[in-house]
């Protein structure tokens, strides 16, 4: 051992890392991606290859970007490693997305197909009755009926996010609420969706709790010319436990949103983008003063 070393030991402020209390490195876990603890992170020392072992480790596994292009992993080696992850969290994982992954796998031979994003989102839903969190982002391999046959297996969820998923229509939305009573979150935005006033019933109905809603209605609003309310009217309605909305592209006006603001006395925020007829006139502001609700253009 060199003297630097023994100044380093014998300094006041020195700390050891590798004792650590469990309950304080847990802590510091939780923070740090699944994936970096997997490869790099657990092998620091023997404590923190123990903690790493536990399933309660790993409860989230996210697929993203900068993952798929790290020059350290092939792609079949990243989602292999999915896989173990999957494995070692004993059926604990409660997260699970995947995020730009939006490349076509039919051109890829066998070897690499085999192990494309659908296979450890179907080997997820094997696994992972407790998962809360579902995210997908640009993924295109993803369709209707994928997306209800895994879901089938998450009765516990919570949140349901998909953004930029062209493959997934309506009717897989409704797919999904009909195994997931649960769901408080429902993102759908930036798809092609189209949810009506009856499809927002179905929703509301099956998911009683919903909380958040963010909702992309671009394909009905380009044959829109004039203000309608019935999607507003609609979440007024059936959605009343919302705390968060976010609509897009929705022709509604004035007295629609103050319609949901009757409807839903529990709402925080409004989000609202390319909605035209609405004017936030003077009616509208005191509602949402008296009741303090932000709203957000």
């Amino acid at each position: 051992m060199d003297c630097h070393t023994d100044e380093l030991l014998a300094a006041k402020d020195f700390r050891d890392w590798a004792e650590l209390p469990l309950d304080i490195l847990s802590r510091i876990f939780n923070k740090i991606d699944t994936i970096c603890i997997f490869v790099s992170v657990q092998f620091v020392c023997r404590s923190w290859w123990g903690l790493a072992q536990e399933s309660h480790i790993c409860k989230c596994l996210r697929i993203s970007e900068w993952k798929l292009t790290n020059k350290r992993f092939s792609y079949t080696q990243l989602l292999k490693i999915g896989v173990a992850i999957v494995d070692r969290s004993a059926g604990c994982l409660e997260e699970f997305s995947i995020e730009n992954a939006g490349f076509d796998f039919s051109f890829y031979p066998p070897s690499i197909r085999c192990w494309s994003p659908l296979m450890l989102l179907q080997y997820v839903a094997k696994s992972s009755p407790l998962l809360k969190c579902l995210q997908f982002q640009n993924y295109q391999g993803l369709t209707n009926e994928d997306l209800i046959e895994v879901c089938k297996s998450f009765p516990l969820l919570k949140q349901l996010r998909f953004n930029f998923c062209f493959n997934v229509k309506d009717h897989g939305v409704i797919g999904v609420c009909k195994s997931c009573p649960f769901l408080e979150v429902l993102d759908v935005l930036n798809c092609c969706i189209i949810l009506t006033e009856v499809e927002i019933k179905i929703i509301g109905d099956l998911c009683p709790n919903l909380k958040e809603f963010y909702l992309f209605n671009r394909s009905a609003y380009s044959r829109t010319r004039k203000s309608n309310n019935h999607v507003a009217l609609a979440i007024a309605k059936y959605m009343r436990c919302l705390r968060k909305l976010d609509i897009r592209y929705i022709p509604l006006n004035d007295d629609g949103l103050l319609a949901i603001l009757d409807g839903c006395s529990h709402l925080e925020s409004i989000y609202v983008d390319h909605c035209p007829f609405l004017q936030n006139g003077k009616k509208l502001k005191c509602r949402l003063n008296k009741d303090k609700v932000k709203l957000i253009f």
